[in-house]
């Protein structure tokens, strides 16, 4: 556990938290939560900025595996991040121009040179290019996140996540020995 400096009467805050059992189980994972999604929102903001496309593509890969979170019981949260490629259309509203599509805004453009736009079921749209002279076969456009995705994700889980629990950690047990000292 991170070093905690300790202000006042340093027995009496002591013996409170030491009979307080639940209590540092519950810091325990409320830092877990916390670190947890700062490394997601690390993760997916490095991952946007590498492969140049906004984050909010981003974001809707990451989530809590099954929507747990640690807690007193339970002291573990686990992040999955879906590597799938991205659909070309998600980087927003397809242009003509020229021989082409313009997909996307800002640093999320991209030109798809011989790309058309292409209704598919339940409503929806594809961007799609030839990959001959025949009207056949077609081929979906979209960008490839998968290697860049886990390199970042593997990344700051090596490097920041550390230092990231021990901030977190320190933070909630400030808290826990303020509330013992008042009372």
């Amino acid at each position: 556990m991170p070093e905690l400096a300790i202000k006042g009467n340093a027995e009496n805050i002591l013996d409170s938290i030491l009979a307080t059992e639940k209590e540092l189980d519950q810091v325990n994972a409320q830092a877990i939560n916390a670190t947890a999604t700062k490394y997601q929102r690390l993760s997916i903001k490095a991952t946007a900025n590498a492969v140049k496309v906004q984050q909010k593509v981003i974001r809707g890969r990451s989530k809590f595996k099954g929507r747990q979170r640690a807690n007193r019981r339970k002291q573990k949260a686990e992040v999955v991040a879906l590597t799938l490629d991205i659909p070309a259309i998600r980087l927003g509203k397809p242009t003509r121009k020229g021989s082409g599509l313009n997909v996307g805004t800002g640093k999320a453009r991209r030109f798809i040179d011989g790309g058309f736009v292409a209704p598919v079921d339940k409503g929806g749209k594809l961007v799609y290019k030839r990959t001959g002279k025949a009207r056949y076969p077609i081929e979906h456009q979209t960008i490839v996140i998968d290697d860049e995705m886990v390199s970042h994700y593997r990344g700051i889980l090596n490097r920041e996540t550390p230092a990231i629990f021990q901030q977190e950690w320190r933070k909630r047990m400030n808290k826990v020995i303020r509330r013992a000292a008042r009372g």
